[in-house]
């Protein structure tokens, strides 16, 4: 869709190695969360409402596997489940 209006985006850019980018993108959003939980100090629950942000992060990988626009849709609205999910972690890590 991006080329049919003329947008110059990633998706374009990274073209057919977009999986391999996002995925790289994902481990490091939480390589850095881990060892920001670390530095902090938080307890357990926000590693595990890590944890569970990395089977998000798996479950958005095999819906884009597909190549299926609306499957990237579908993996990019995902995120709000991820956003909340830390947030939760956080919450719960420093009550």
């Amino acid at each position: 869709d991006d080329l049919k209006i003329g947008i110059r985006s990633t998706a374009i850019l990274f073209g057919k190695y977009d999986r391999w980018i996002i995925g790289f993108f994902q481990l490091t959003t939480l390589g850095l969360l881990c060892v920001i939980g670390k530095m902090v100090a938080f307890s357990m629950i926000y590693f595990i409402a890590l944890f569970i942000g990395l089977l998000l992060f798996i479950y958005q990988q095999i819906l884009i596997a597909t190549r299926q626009p609306k499957n990237y849709f579908r993996a990019f609205i995902n995120n709000q489940w991820f956003g909340l999910i830390i947030f939760l972690g956080v919450l719960m890590a420093l009550a």
